[in-house]
């Protein structure tokens, strides 16, 4: 196996990760970045992510440059599971989830797995059409809506009662247009009295390894983790994972893999959703996290599981978000120091100065800050510094929501499930 730095790489993309597409651009000798563009009438914004990124090369096709020229595929999102497949069935070193995806993008199939495999499975209906959701909705309460595949059509979200969400259904219904009478929603029983924890790692074919980055997510707004040994966690906590294994080690999964499990005083292990890809957060925090995540990359595509390396025990992420980024080009300004601690999606440099390309399927959360320290409040208040000092028009940094963070920390060390 060649070392990292004589390595050539195609990476594929949705746009959302080329900070880590550019981060890998640092130590492989040739990065190659491609994100599928639109088809017919084809727009430039989608073709230009990635542009002037560190050492990025922009492709246009997956195979613009001959396989005979590339040492490894590596596959950052869901949506490409066949052809990632494919390719490593040419003989190609991929990373990737390849047909694993399916454990994000089929829901359904996912909690059917699970309840085979003995593992609790919170109450869900399947509903067909608009019209069946909204009776649903009216007759129950604390729910969350979701679908399969089409997150950029239907983000997951609330619904304390029918009253508060009538004009967001109401707004989907019109998007959805003639589809919204056949359209499938997967709607979830809320988990009240629940705290959300996460396993955050690289697998190798259904392995693990030995340490790595665990904590909890403040939706759309911070993280905290800790480098821990995964026999040091909880039970419940892996219980996800353990289970798993096997289903991995049949798909060939060799990537990032992430999930969220919502667990009470019962100490049951109710598992919300897989992330068969990079998760965001925390793969923003792991790119500087793991001093070694271009070898992590390249040992996993080849089967060869590459322990981490961490700068400090605990990190921390922010994640700033404007409005205005969904349909403008928004610049985003910080120093030249600070970039190793400052990643974005859909990003391009032109000049000197960053800017996030707005994507069809809009997208307020647009940039991270993220720290690291000996101890947890060092990563919190490096990130608040790094924060301090990154702007940009409507941008905005919800650092409080680490007051939150720590609630669940000490939530979960009083049902015994601490791991701080």
């Amino acid at each position: 196996m060649k070392e990292a730095k004589d390595i050539t790489c195609l990476v594929a993309d949705s746009s959302l990760f080329c900070d880590f597409a550019a981060k890998l651009s640092e130590t492989y000798k040739r990065v190659l970045y491609f994100c599928p563009p639109d088809m017919g009438l084809p727009k430039i914004n989608l073709s230009r992510v990635g542009y002037n990124l560190s050492n990025l090369e922009l492709v246009t096709d997956l195979f613009e440059v001959k396989p005979s020229e590339i040492d490894m595929y590596a596959f950052l999102d869901v949506g490409f599971g066949s052809t990632a497949a494919y390719i490593e069935s040419l003989g190609k070193p991929v990373w990737g989830s390849k047909e694993g995806e399916a454990l994000e993008l089929d829901r359904v199939w996912m909690k059917e797995l699970l309840a085979d495999e003995n593992m609790p499975v919170g109450r869900y209906e399947v509903i067909e059409g608009m019209k069946a959701l909204q009776e649903y909705l009216k007759k129950n309460d604390n729910v969350h809506v979701k679908c399969n595949r089409w997150r950029g059509t239907l983000e997951t979200f609330s619904s304390k009662e029918y009253n508060d969400i009538k004009t967001k259904l109401k707004e989907l219904d019109r998007d959805l247009g003639a589809w919204s009478d056949v359209m499938e929603f997967i709607v979830e029983d809320d988990l009240p009295d629940s705290i959300e924890f996460g396993t955050d790692l690289i697998t190798v074919d259904g392995q693990y390894p030995k340490s790595f980055l665990s904590g909890y997510e403040i939706k759309d707004s911070c993280y905290v983790g800790v480098f821990k040994a995964f026999a040091d966690l909880p039970e419940p906590l892996t219980r996800w994972n353990t289970v798993l294994a096997p289903y991995l080690k049949e798909f060939r999964y060799r990537g990032a893999l992430s999930n969220e499990i919502r667990i009470g005083k019962d100490l049951k292990p109710y598992m919300i959703d897989a992330t068969c890809r990079l998760p965001s957060p925390c793969n923003e925090l792991y790119q500087e996290f793991y001093t070694n995540i271009a070898d992590m990359v390249w040992g996993a595509a080849n089967g060869v599981m590459v322990e981490p390396v961490p700068i400090a025990k605990f990190g921390a992420q922010v994640i700033g978000a404007s409005s205005f980024a969904e349909k403008n080009w928004q610049p985003v300004d910080f120093p030249a120091k600070l970039r190793k601690h400052v990643k974005m999606h859909n990003a391009c440099k032109i000049g000197s100065r960053y800017y996030i390309i707005p994507q069809s399927y809009g997208l307020e959360e647009i940039v991270s800050v993220c720290g690291w320290g000996d101890t947890l409040e060092a990563a919190i208040e490096m990130v608040k510094d790094v924060a301090g000092q990154v702007t940009g028009y409507g941008l905005s940094f919800p650092c409080e929501k680490f007051d939150f963070a720590h609630e669940q920390i000490e939530a979960s060390e009083k049902i015994g499930l601490g791991i701080f």
